[in-house]
């Protein structure tokens, strides 16, 4: 009888759903129970689970992160047009080169490309430290997460043979 018990109990065991949400994070993906999930909608995930403190700082990551695709977009524009205004303004040059094979003058608009070159690089790199700074705040924060949530739970082992017992 004790024997059919105990069995009864580890069976009601692996087949009780567990209690605690099961959160993973692979690289750049989510996943709550097996479900893969975006950035914004974890963090309001992690809100519903009154951990307030893990949500916040997922959602300042969020925002730094995005504020450095931003800076990226808006630097490699910066160097496309840079490169624009230069080809252009080299072109003109050389269009207008006259008796004297120096100009004297630097043409504008080539003077212009190099700003661009210059602000572009600046954006960029800004981006990049931008994007680096933001997803270690939400891997961080979601690796926190999961941490908290982890819980003891039994499954049937791989080999068919006992229970395996998952921390």
């Amino acid at each position: 009888m004790k024997k059919l018990v105990l069995l009864a109990v580890m069976m009601a065991l692996v087949m009780m759903p567990m209690m605690a949400q099961n959160v993973v994070r692979h690289g750049d993906t989510y996943m709550v129970e097996g479900q893969v999930m975006k950035k914004r909608a974890f963090a309001d995930y992690m809100q519903a689970k009154a951990e307030a403190q893990f949500a916040a700082q997922f959602r300042s990551g969020l925002k730094v992160s995005d504020a450095g695709w931003g800076l990226f977009a808006a630097g490699l524009a910066a160097e496309c047009g840079g490169l624009i205004m230069t080809t252009v303004g080299y072109a003109d040059a050389v269009q207008n080169i006259s008796e004297d094979p120096v100009p004297q003058d630097i043409n504008p608009l080539a003077a212009g490309g190099v700003v661009c070159y210059l602000v572009g690089g600046g954006c960029v790199t800004s981006g990049i430290i931008c994007l680096a700074v933001g997803y270690a705040r939400m891997h961080k924060s979601a690796d926190l997460y999961a941490s908290s949530k982890k819980q003891a739970y039994l499954t049937p082992s791989t080999n068919g043979l006992g229970l395996a017992l998952h921390f």
